[in-house]
């Protein structure tokens, strides 16, 4: 997923609803691990939600600091 949303593309989505539209959009699409900045989703109850989507699509969800502060 990407660090910064795109305009016009994914602007104002969650995490989760990015994960939703891929699948959407590919019937076939696979995904066995999602990577999430930490920074992007804080609160629990989202992690509990974006752990719940992994679970529908067998994937497994790392929360790490992937972004540079200060950067998009």
């Amino acid at each position: 997923l990407n660090l910064a949303a795109e305009p016009g593309e994914t602007a104002g989505f969650s995490v989760e609803r990015h994960i939703h539209v891929l699948a959407q959009h590919a019937p076939g699409f696979s995904v066995h691990d999602i990577i999430v900045d930490s920074a992007r989703v804080p609160s629990e109850r989202e992690r509990d939600q974006l752990r719940r989507t992994a679970t529908i699509l067998d994937a497994h969800v790392e929360f790490a600091d992937v972004s540079r502060p200060g950067t998009p």
